[in-house]
């Protein structure tokens, strides 16, 4: 236990902020910061005995020791027969369809669910996930478990899920210069400038991508950020690690604001629900904001904001806007 506490207190210190901190902005990495290629690859899983305990939805590597390990498309060169991954039976038009008609009517939208995730075997070739919507959809997660809630065991979970490729970078457009968010790296670069401010990147990948992450900031002329603020999170929530790790650990600073840049919903969610815990809580002295970011040109929205009414002049009242 003591080793275990020694170890916390060292990983809270990692994401540590200077004393005359008042700001911190953040920013996700893929399709935020930059439009990356690679993803996952789906195999078929029904009875779950492939799966990682720890993670549900990951394959175990065990199972590539009988198995053959296939990879997604590399860009600019043709698929190998037997190596390469086909593309994803469902793109992101056609999951956006089925997530509006869950919107209007549930019952039709979960036996079309049900009929596109071939758990019956019906369709059990592996394939490649490009994008986080289709991850969402094989894994019935995010936005499509409303759509369970009545019957949870009733939402099909029959693919696994191998993340490995989640530890290199590759570009949807080929080099790190032409996959640029332009208009989320301006706000980088101006977040860095700015003084009290401190600017940390989030990723949904595991740790090994942090390092790349930095050279992928050189790569394109950005500002650099201190190592240590650059985090990969896998496994955790992003909205769970911001309330945890940076708003509730203000031993030697005192955080006023939180932004924060992202293009998934899932995540738009969650953080959202950390800062309206945290103002809440009066961790937020001043206000949080959540920006949605486009996935195809970088362009962002405000998707949600609040602020603190224990710190608004007389007359004025908190500002809630939803997601």
């Amino acid at each position: 236990m003591k080793l275990l506490l020694e170890n916390w207190r060292k990983y809270l210190k990692e994401m540590d902020f200077k004393r005359d901190t008042k700001t911190v902005i953040g920013f996700d990495f893929d399709h935020t910061l930059a439009r990356t290629a690679g993803g996952q690859v789906a195999y078929f899983d029904p009875k779950r005995q492939h799966r990682l305990q720890k993670y549900p939805d990951d394959i175990n590597p065990e199972y590539f020791k009988k198995n053959t390990k296939l990879s997604g498309p590399a860009h600019g060169t043709d698929p190998v027969p037997g190596k390469t991954a086909r593309p994803a039976p469902l793109n992101d038009g056609d999951i956006a369809k089925l997530l509006a008609l869950a919107g209007e009517d549930p019952e039709k939208a979960r036996e079309q669910v049900l009929f596109h995730m071939h758990c019956d075997g019906s369709d059990s070739e592996p394939f490649h996930i490009s994008t986080q919507a289709q991850l969402d959809f094989y894994a019935q997660r995010g936005n499509w478990k409303p759509l369970w809630a009545d019957s949870p065991n009733g939402a099909p979970n029959c693919w696994a899920f191998d993340f490995s490729s989640r530890e290199q970078l590759a570009w949807e457009n080929g080099t790190p210069i032409d996959s640029v968010q332009v208009p989320v790296l301006k706000a980088f670069k101006k977040a860095v400038a700015s003084p009290a401010v401190e600017v940390i990147i989030l990723t949904s990948r595991v740790s090994a991508v942090e390092k790349l992450i930095a050279k992928f900031l050189s790569d394109v002329g950005a500002p650099a950020i201190e190592q240590a603020h650059i985090k990969g999170v896998g496994g955790k929530s992003k909205g769970q690690f911001l309330y945890d790790d940076v708003l509730s650990n203000e031993k030697n600073y005192d955080i006023e604001n939180i932004y924060f840049y992202d293009d998934s919903e899932a995540n738009i969610t969650t953080i959202s629900a950390a800062v309206k815990k945290a103002v809440e809580n009066d961790l937020i002295e001043g206000v949080g904001v959540v920006y949605r970011v486009s996935k195809e040109d970088g362009a962002y929205e405000e998707a949600f904001s609040l602020k603190n009414p224990k710190t608004q002049p007389p007359g004025d009242s908190a500002h809630e806007t939803p997601t």
